[in-house]
């Protein structure tokens, strides 16, 4: 199988409810995404067009980047972690993408050593 891996970066203030440590307050981040991609080759023989992908990032991003994370639906309700930003990006994006993509993965970066990823079920796909 081939995989295609776009990634794309964006600024964000964020803080977390419920917790008792530094991240309670308020304080940015330069996220980094990468969604990895699968398919059948088409007629031209691309798994997916690099351009395309990178805008259906890009889109899916767009609300959260140079935001407060927790002014943002659905974060103004749920706790805006990595992990549950990660999983909305995944949810947003496979709603822009043709059924004939699958979504193997979304890793979502807060820094160089932190991330965190979501593999969708196979079954779920």
């Amino acid at each position: 199988m081939i995989k295609v891996t776009i990634k794309h970066a964006f600024q964000a203030a964020v803080s977390l409810r419920n917790y008792d440590g530094p991240c309670a307050q308020l304080h940015g981040h330069t996220y980094k995404v990468s969604a990895t991609f699968s398919a059948i080759k088409t007629t031209n023989d691309m798994v997916i067009d690099f351009y395309e992908a990178k805008k259906w990032i890009e889109e899916t991003v767009k609300p959260l980047d140079y935001s407060h994370i927790n002014t943002v639906k659905p974060f103004d309700r749920i706790n805006p972690t990595s992990e549950n930003i990660c999983y909305w990006i995944y949810q947003t994006l496979q709603e822009k993408i043709p059924n004939s993509i699958a979504i193997q993965s979304v890793t979502l970066a807060e820094n160089d050593t932190c991330h965190v990823t979501y593999e969708p079920d196979a079954k779920n796909q």
